[in-house]
């Protein structure tokens, strides 16, 4: 309901206590649901969630430089290894 509400309208949400009270209980759940996600995917094996722990930072300036480094020193392995 929200999403349709944004899609089509510009302003803000603004519903009934009715309406409120219906949707309050499912984004809780959704909440519940996305938090269960994100604590599954913090602790997995998964190449996705390896790479996400090693290359995770608080803005996308700090990704990149950290991928940089990590290419550097792939490269200086590379050349030691030759």
């Amino acid at each position: 309901i929200l999403q349709l509400y944004l899609t089509h309208f510009d302003d803000d949400p603004t519903f009934d206590k009715a309406t409120l009270a219906n949707l309050l209980p499912l984004l809780e759940e959704k909440v519940r649901n996305l938090n269960a996600e994100y604590r599954a995917l913090q602790h997995n094996d998964q190449i996705e969630t390896v790479v996400w722990r090693k290359f995770k930072a608080r803005s996308k300036k700090l990704v990149q430089e950290g991928m940089e480094a990590h290419c550097h020193e792939l490269d200086c392995e590379c050349a030691a290894i030759d």
